[in-house]
């Protein structure tokens, strides 16, 4: 196994923003909890605006289900 870093040594306590390492010859990131939290989030942000974009495009397409308050009260009660 080889494991070359692209950057000086740094303190993984005070890293800030990214560092490159490369590990059997492919590239992985070491990156700081807030950093991969907003990387994290925007990602979850993508994926939920996808289905978003899903159920538009089905609705687009008459492919949906109305039904009045009415009706979907007295199909719990049963």
């Amino acid at each position: 196994m080889t494991m070359t870093v692209d950057s000086p040594a740094v303190d993984l306590n005070t890293l800030n923003g990214a560092v490159g390492v490369k590990l059997n010859d492919r590239p992985f990131y070491l990156v700081d909890p807030d950093s991969y939290e907003r990387m994290a989030r925007a990602q979850r942000n993508i994926e939920y605006l996808n289905k978003l974009e899903e159920s538009r495009e089905q609705y687009r397409k008459g492919q949906v289900v109305v039904k009045t308050l009415e009706e979907l009260e007295a199909m719990a009660a049963e």
